[in-house]
């Protein structure tokens, strides 16, 4: 009996890393109730860059009446026209590199306006350090705008554009 306590124990812990692991990360929201209230939902979108060729997704959720959302962003891997190796020519194609979780680490609603930021992150490709801002505007149930990167060892800074719709 002591085995069977320890093994649902351990599915306990199992289970709750697991749910841990898959909950996206708080984002605090900073805004009028009003201003708050217009971005409550579901939202889900994409962004890219041509200046980078990087791409992804974005989702989030804010409840009514609540200052803190819940969702991430992630990065592809960047765009290539690069031909994958076939296995005829004698090699094996290596896969793409996973995609990145990024996490959103404020947003801030003032009239029609959402801006933010996303927390510092390593780029995969240089080893370097990231800072993205973004800018949109709340039009009923889409948010489209721009966004900045910017690399935070050179100063080079790279745009994007980012659209969301709320579900």
């Amino acid at each position: 009996m002591r085995s069977f306590g320890r093994i649902l124990t351990m599915l306990g812990l199992v289970g709750g890393a697991v749910s841990c692991a898959t909950t996206p990360p708080a984002i605090p929201v900073a805004g009028s109730a009003e201003r708050l209230s217009t971005l409550a939902g579901t939202w889900s979108g994409d962004y890219s860059s041509q200046a980078t060729g990087r791409y992804g997704s974005i989702r989030f959720t804010l409840a009514v009446n609540s200052d803190t959302a819940f969702g991430d962003v992630t990065m592809q891997p960047r765009r290539t026209n690069l031909r994958a190796p076939s296995v005829s020519e004698g090699s094996t194609a290596t896969p793409p590199p996973p995609p990145h979780l990024l996490k959103i680490a404020f947003v801030q609603a003032t009239g029609d306006t959402v801006a933010g930021l996303l927390d510092p992150y390593e780029d995969p490709e240089c080893a370097c350090t990231l800072l993205t801002r973004f800018e949109g505007r709340l039009r009923g149930n889409r948010i489209d705008g721009r966004y900045s990167t910017k690399n935070m060892d050179t100063g080079a800074v790279t745009w994007g554009e980012w659209s969301v719709r709320r579900k």
